[in-house]
């Protein structure tokens, strides 16, 4: 599944949501978001106070923001910068090795710093084919992150056509992301087993509040 967006419409906190929702055995690559950052957003949805603020209670108190972040044990991070994909995979194995099973879901957050090189060059198009393959070699659903291009207009979500590099032809669902006034748009622009827009005029719509990193469904 790939998740697109231009910067500021929302993407990882969507993802980030998702994370905390499903609860299932997840491994989440962070390699465009730091650990405190990360360690804010969660705090901040616990505890429905401004992240800023949790981030500055968990650099002075991180026995206290351990014990409230404990009840996330299902998910294993990784925040290189740079991973590779071996090391996306190498995290994989290590996964089922240490809970005998693959993770159920993997987040790669954000594409475009993936580490790649193939004969002839490294490219996008070449590491969401590596991860599909590896998403249907261990079972695991496998969302990416990544960047839109900001010459296509949104209404308010972008077209699949403004996913970069055309790598949207890998996967069996694509969704765009925008914010607007506080409304956080998501379009299924692509989905091989449903619904679809590929124009990104049809969208849910949720209200947002990125202080609290909070995401709530319109009634």
């Amino acid at each position: 599944m790939l998740v697109g967006g231009v910067p500021g419409s929302m993407k990882t906190m969507f993802i980030g949501h998702l994370v905390d929702t499903m609860k299932v055995p997840t491994l989440y690559i962070s390699n465009d978001t730091n650990e405190m950052d990360i360690v804010s957003r969660f705090l901040a949805r616990r505890t429905k106070q401004d992240s800023r603020d949790m981030r500055e209670r968990a650099l002075e108190d991180p026995q206290w923001a351990a014990r409230k972040l404990s009840d996330m044990d299902w998910v294993r991070w990784n925040f290189n910068a740079s991973p590779s994909l071996e090391e996306i995979e190498e995290e994989m194995m290590a996964f089922e090795e240490l809970w005998g099973d693959n993770p159920h879901l993997v987040v790669v957050d954000i594409l475009m710093k993936v580490d790649y090189f193939e004969d002839g060059g490294g490219s996008l198009e070449g590491i969401v084919r590596y991860l599909d393959k590896l998403a249907r070699d261990t079972g695991a659903c496998i969302v990416i992150a990544c960047h839109t291009s900001e010459n296509e207009d949104g209404h308010p979500c972008q077209p699949m056509k403004a996913i970069l590099n055309k790598v949207s032809k890998f996967s069996t669902l694509v969704l765009t992301t925008a914010h607007v006034d506080g409304i956080f748009y998501l379009a299924p622009v692509k989905n091989r087993n449903g619904f679809a827009d590929a124009t990104g005029y049809s969208s849910f719509q949720f209200l947002v509040d990125p202080t609290i990193a909070m995401i709530e469904e319109l009634e």
